[in-house]
């Protein structure tokens, strides 16, 4: 039937998108890191500065760290009260409107107070696009689930299905006929992208 052969169309659309789109997120993921990294690495350099400026330097108590989740950037900061290499995680729970408050930071110099807004503020960016990752991974993950092609996007079976560049396409305004994919072109392929809202 002309449905079921649409329907298998999407689904190879949809887990070629798959491929495509952890390759993508690998990308983003490594740019967001770098960004985390480098405001780690600013906050870490105003406490020098303060250390070198200030006769009465009073070690910071607080210090940032970032890892490379699945799907996001995982921020953390921790809490050294100067007594052995012991830490203590100050709650993720705490975020509002993507920022940790300073209200959680209590036994802080002004000089590190500072710092961590300035921090903070920064952080709040990588925070927001993880959020957004989240959403564009979920909203992806269930359009595969709705033409059931789960199954085809394991293991990068999609690239197998159809290539990127080679991908089977259908121009709606067409014969009523369902086309096979020699007959497809580029142009096709991208008419039934923008239809179907893969493409602005």
């Amino acid at each position: 039937m002309k449905s079921d052969k649409l329907e298998s169309l999407l689904k190879q659309e949809f887990s070629r998108l798959e491929g495509c789109r952890l390759d993508d997120f690998n990308s983003v993921l490594i740019l967001m890191m770098n960004m985390s990294e480098s405001i780690v690495d600013e906050y870490k350099r105003f406490r020098e500065e303060d250390k070198k400026s200030d006769s009465r330097f009073r070690f910071w108590t607080y210090v940032p760290s970032v890892e490379r989740g699945a799907a996001s950037v995982v921020i953390r900061w921790r809490r050294y009260k100067g007594q052995g290499p012991r830490s203590s995680p100050v709650a993720t729970s705490a975020v509002v409107n993507f920022k940790m408050p300073i209200s959680k930071f209590d036994g802080c110099t002004r000089a590190e107070k500072r710092a961590i807004v300035h921090a903070e503020s920064r952080f709040a960016k990588i925070r927001k696009m993880n959020s957004h990752l989240l959403v564009i991974n979920k909203s992806h993950k269930a359009l595969v689930d709705i033409v059931g092609g789960s199954s085809s996007c394991a293991g990068n079976v999609s690239r197998e299905i159809t290539p990127r560049n080679q991908s089977v396409a259908l121009d709606m305004d067409e014969a009523d006929h369902v086309k096979t994919s020699d007959e497809f072109t580029e142009a096709d392929r991208i008419a039934f992208r923008k239809k179907i809202g893969l493409d602005r």
